[in-house]
C-alpha cells in the first residue's frame, strides 16, 4: 500500500505570444501584464497485489490571472480587431480511479474512471483594439464568465479494456470509452455588455449569447491485434489498430463558440445573433498498421 501527497504553488510570466496584440506587425503590448498564479494539491492511494491492483487520486488546482490574446473580425464595429482577455480564473477538482485485474495467465482487465468539476471562477476583463490604428473598441469590459464550464474536458469519463496475451507472441485487446458532461469552449467576448447586452436586445438573443451549450455524451469502441517476433537480443512487433468499430460518424470530439456575430435585417430593424458553434468530430472507422523494432 502506498500513499502520496503533493502540493504546488507556482507563478509564471505570460508567454511572449500572449503579450502582444498583433505580434506579426504591431508592437502594442497588453497593459500591466502580471504573472499567472497556480495553487494545486493532489493525494494518491495505491494498493498492489499479485492479481489485483488499484489506485485512487483526489486533485484540485486553481489558476488565477491567466491571459490570452486573439485576432478576429469584429462584426459590431466592422473592423479587424485584436483582443486581450486578462484576469482569467480557473478551478479544476475531481477524483480519478484506476484498477487492473489479472483474470488468468493470459487475460487481463483494466478499468478507469474519473469525475470532476472544471469551471471559470472569475469574470475576466476584455479589451478590444482596432487592428488598423490601435484605437479602443472596448476597454476593460467585464466578461460574465464566472460559472461557465471549461470546454474540451469531459467531467465524467469511464474506460474498460480486456487484453489477451497468447502464445508465440500473439495478443489482442478490446476497449470501450465513455465521455460525458461535456461543454463547448466558451468565448469571453460574447459575454461582455457590448455583445450580450447591446446585440442581444431581446431575451432570446441575450440567452443565445450567454448560454453555454452542452455536448452529447460519447462512446467509443476500439480493438487491437499484434504479433511479436523474438530474436536473440531484439524483437519485431506488428500491430493492427482498429478505432471506432461502431462506425459512428456523428460523435462530436470538441466544440467552441464563434467570435463572430450574425447581422439580421428585417425592414428597418437590425438584429444580432451569434454565429453557429464550431464542432470537430471524431474520426470514422479507421485502421492503423504499425511496425516497431527494438534492440
Amino acid at each position: 500500500r502506498y500513499m502520496e501527497a503533493s502540493v504546488l504553488a507556482a507563478a509564471r510570466t505570460p508567454e511572449a505570444a500572449m503579450l502582444f496584440y498583433q505580434p506579426l506587425y504591431n508592437n502594442r503590448t497588453v497593459d500591466n501584464p502580471v504573472c499567472e498564479r497556480t495553487w494545486a494539491a493532489e493525494m494518491t492511494y495505491r494498493q498492489t497485489g499479485e492479481r489485483f491492483e488499484w489506485q485512487a487520486t483526489l486533485f484540485a488546482a486553481m489558476t488565477l490571472d491567466g491571459m490570452e490574446t486573439r485576432r478576429y473580425y469584429d462584426d459590431m464595429s466592422a473592423v479587424y480587431c485584436d483582443m486581450a482577455t486578462t484576469g482569467i480564473g480557473l478551478l479544476r477538482a475531481g477524483v480519478e480511479l484506476g484498477a487492473s485485474l489479472r483474470l488468468s495467465y493470459r487475460w487481463r482487465l483494466s478499468l478507469a474512471a474519473s469525475a470532476g468539476r472544471y469551471r471559470y471562477i472569475r469574470d475576466p476583463r476584455v479589451t478590444v483594439l482596432s487592428d488598423v490604428d490601435n484605437t479602443a473598441v472596448d476597454t476593460g469590459s467585464v466578461s460574465h464568465m464566472g460559472g461557465c464550464t471549461i470546454g474540451g474536458a469531459p467531467q465524467l469519463t469511464a474506460a474498460a479494456e480486456g487484453s489477451w496475451f497468447g502464445p508465440k507472441g500473439w495478443g489482442a485487446g478490446v476497449s470501450m470509452g465513455y465521455a460525458g458532461i461535456r461543454y463547448v469552449e466558451p468565448m469571453p467576448l460574447r459575454r461582455t455588455d457590448r455583445i450580450a447586452s447591446q446585440a442581444g436586445i431581446t431575451p432570446e438573443a441575450f440567452e443565445a449569447f450567454t448560454h453555454q451549450q452542452r455536448l452529447p455524451d460519447a462512446v467509443t469502441l476500439d480493438a487491437s491485434l499484434f504479433k511479436t517476433f523474438y530474436f536473440e537480443r531484439s524483437r519485431l512487433t506488428v500491430s493492427l489498430l482498429l478505432h471506432n468499430l461502431l462506425g459512428d460518424s456523428d460523435v462530436i470530439y470538441n466544440g467552441y463558440e464563434s467570435l463572430r456575430v450574425r447581422r439580421v435585417t428585417a425592414g428597418d430593424a437590425t438584429f444580432y445573433t451569434p454565429h453557429a458553434t464550431r464542432y470537430t468530430y471524431a474520426w470514422p472507422r479507421s485502421f492503423y498498421l504499425t511496425v516497431s523494432y527494438r534492440f
